[in-house]
């Protein structure tokens, strides 16, 4: 089974129970570091955002709530079933205005070229470990940027626990984390007027699976290019 479908076929099995009290701390955390760096390197009223594998939109909705240059925000994710979630909890804020402000497409931008919108921030939360070749997305995700645009991620960093933070049955199909070393070489050959690559928090998960780690321990990293 391929990485593409082992993923979208776990989120979607997930999707109704993702949502927990720690994934919305930390999606309100990684929303205020993306929200800062926007503020500190754009001067624009109206701001268009692409959330590349927004989920349930954890992150995405903190983002707008606490933005009001971002106009437009594209949530784009593999799985239709954790965007249906995240639309749900669009519609539950009834506020007709504020869900206006976000357009939800579920495709695969790693294969797909449907989406032709170009952006001034593409942001990404936890999302690149997912993928085969995560050097190899930058430059698609710059492509989408319009002139002076911004592309920042949030992950993890390898450790020596780092490969546990994942259920048994994804493992195949992640990422054990990244050396933040490499993932600023690889904005720096993005040729950007900025390129940063810095943690900002630091992670643990207890494990309960018999013979691994008792506690999964990683830190959460930013790495940003400005065009």
């Amino acid at each position: 089974m391929s990485r593409t479908k082992i993923t979208r076929e776990f989120f979607d099995q997930v999707s109704q129970k993702w949502d927990n009290i720690q994934k919305i701390k930390l999606g309100n955390k990684i929303s205020t570091i993306f929200n800062k760096n926007i503020n500190g390197l754009f001067t624009k009223e109206k701001l268009t955002v692409l959330d590349f594998g927004a989920g349930t939109l954890t992150t995405s909705i903190p983002l707008v709530l606490n933005n009001d240059c971002i106009e437009k925000l594209y949530a784009v994710d593999i799985s239709e079933k954790m965007l249906e979630k995240g639309k749900k909890k669009l519609e539950d804020l009834n506020n007709t205005e504020f869900s206006e402000r976000f357009e939800l497409k579920a495709i695969d931008l790693t294969t797909e070229t449907e989406f032709t919108e170009k952006v001034d921030v593409v942001v990404s939360s936890m999302a690149f470990h997912h993928l085969k070749e995560p050097k190899k997305m930058l430059p698609v995700l710059k492509s989408l940027l319009k002139e002076n645009g911004c592309i920042m991620f949030v992950d993890y960093t390898l450790t020596e626990t780092s490969y546990y933070f994942h259920p048994v049955e994804l493992r195949e199909a992640v990422l054990p984390g990244f050396e933040t070393e490499k993932v600023l070489e690889w904005l720096k050959e993005l040729d950007g007027q900025k390129h940063s690559c810095e943690t900002f928090f630091h992670f643990e998960k207890p494990n309960k699976v018999e013979n691994e780690p008792q506690l999964v321990e990683f830190d959460l990293f930013l790495a940003l290019a400005k065009f």
